[in-house]
C-alpha cells in the first residue's frame, strides 16, 4: 500500500519511519531541509566501499529516492553515492570472479597424481574451466593450468 506522507518534522519523520518499518511504501513531501542533510548524512557514512558496505549503500539510495526532485538537486554529496554504487558492483563481481576461478583451481588441484583413473576428475576440471569466463580463467595461474 503507498501512503501521501507530508512534512518530516519532529512528528513526521518517527512516523514515517515507524510506517517504513511497517512495509508501507510511502510518497513523501518534506519541504524541511532536514530530509537532505540526513541524507547526505547516509552518503558520507557510507566510507570506504567494501563487500559490506550494501546496507549503508542501500539505504542512501532509498533516502535519495524518496526526495523530491527539489531536494535531491540539494544533495551535494550525490556523486559520492553513484560511485559507491559503481565501486560496490565492481567488488561483487570481482568476488564472484575470484570464488568462480577458486572452484575451479579446487578441481584441478583435486586431480593430484595423474593415472588412469584420473580420466572422470579432469574432465569435470575441464569443464569447469572451460565454463570460466575470460575475466575469471586470467586468475587460474598458469602453474596450475
Amino acid at each position: 500500500m503507498k501512503i501521501g506522507f507530508i512534512g518530516l518534522g519532529i512528528m513526521g519523520k518517527p512516523m514515517a519511519k515507524n510506517l517504513l518499518k511497517a512495509g508501507y511504501e510511502l510518497n513523501i513531501c518534506d519541504i524541511n531541509e532536514d530530509a537532505v542533510a540526513d541524507v547526505i548524512a547516509k552518503i558520507d557514512a557510507i566510507g570506504t566501499v567494501t563487500l559490506d558496505s550494501k546496507s549503508a549503500i542501500d539505504e542512501a539510495r532509498k533516502a535519495y529516492d524518496k526526495l523530491t526532485a527539489e531536494q535531491q538537486a540539494k544533495v551535494s554529496n550525490y556523486a559520492t553515492l553513484t560511485a559507491a554504487e559503481t565501486t560496490y558492483a565492481k567488488l561483487v563481481q570481482d568476488k564472484a570472479d575470484q570464488d568462480a576461478a577458486d572452484a575451479v583451481i579446487a578441481k584441478i588441484n583435486a586431480i593430484g597424481t595423474v593415472t588412469l583413473k584420473s580420466k572422470k576428475a579432469i574432465d569435470a576440471a575441464r569443464k569447469a574451466y572451460d565454463g570460466l569466463t575470460e575475466a575469471q580463467k586470467a586468475l587460474v595461474p598458469a602453474s596450475v593450468v
